[in-house]
């Protein structure tokens, strides 16, 4: 099971079931742009997180009037349909985007290869892959840092230079000889040793990560509520024309494809693993609570 698989009918399906449990909730749910949901296979488990992403959000260009050339050329098939690229073929195309000089520090730290292996890939790399194909993608990171730096803003975030996780959270660890450098503890067993090394072993202050979390919630509102209804008089669904959103925590990351907001203002971003658990839920509807 590949691309081909992926749940075309997602967002049709989802969209319908959501604006009718929203009938009967006072709250707002701001929905992205339609998008396929890619399951994980038996073949990816513990490792495809990242590429299924990745995949689905390839898929929201399938009917985005941004689509770049770059990227029309990629998913488009000799008979003028287009379809999403499966693993290898982002494998190559991750490959082919070291090449072209993209990222030089991410691709010497995966060995410059992927292609034909089960490596783990983060939003550095995601970022890439889009990038190359002409998309536009913005990485930001959210969190508190444990320590300040010369000439570091205080409370400015961490992430590991890596996977690219945008909150380490627990113990990571701190170049000593790069000014700018810390990996979580899973990527500092890997490239540990690397010329980054030594490196100083820290923990995240307490709290941090609840933070963090706030601060993500706050801009992921903006960014799907933006050019929406004012605060306090949106009702139901709000089919909106963002792209979703790719995120990575730790030890794994989600497609986000829209925002719950209940009638007392508080937000809930969810990814469409979560989304589609709590619409299949033979309980009460749950709506992205």
């Amino acid at each position: 099971m590949d691309a081909d698989d992926a749940t075309v009918d997602f967002y049709a399906k989802l969209s319908a079931r959501l604006d009718a449990d929203l009938q009967h909730e006072d709250g707002a749910l701001w929905l992205c742009s339609p998008v396929r949901h890619v399951p994980s296979t038996h073949e990816d488990v513990g490792w495809g997180c990242g590429w299924r992403n990745c995949q689905m959000l390839l898929s929201s260009t399938l009917t985005s009037d941004c689509q770049s050339t770059v990227c029309n050329q990629v998913l488009c098939q000799d008979d003028g349909s287009a379809a999403l690229p499966d693993i290898p073929t982002l494998q190559c195309l991750l490959e082919a985007a070291w090449a072209a000089g993209f990222d030089p520090d991410g691709a010497a730290q995966l060995g410059h290869k992927v292609q034909g292996a089960k490596t783990w890939i983060g939003t550095t790399e995601i970022a890439v892959i889009l990038r190359f194909l002409g998309v536009g993608a913005r990485i930001i990171d959210f969190g508190v840092r444990a320590h300040s730096r010369a000439g570091a803003p205080p409370h400015a975030s961490f992430s590991c230079d890596a996977c690219g996780m945008a909150i380490i959270q627990g113990t990571w660890y701190h170049s000593l000889v790069l000014d700018d450098y810390d990996l979580c503890a899973r990527c500092h067993r890997q490239h540990g040793g690397g010329p980054a090394g030594p490196f100083e072993c820290v923990q995240s202050p307490p709290g941090s990560a609840d933070r963090a979390a706030v601060q993500l919630l706050d801009w992921a509102r903006t960014y799907f509520t933006e050019g929406g209804p004012k605060e306090g008089q949106a009702r139901g669904l709000l089919r909106t024309s963002r792209p979703p959103l790719y995120l990575q925590h730790q030890g794994h990351s989600r497609t986000v494809i829209g925002l719950l907001e209940n009638a007392q203002g508080s937000p809930s971003a969810r990814s469409s693993r979560d989304i589609l658990r709590d619409a299949q839920s033979a309980d009460r509807p749950k709506v992205l609570a």
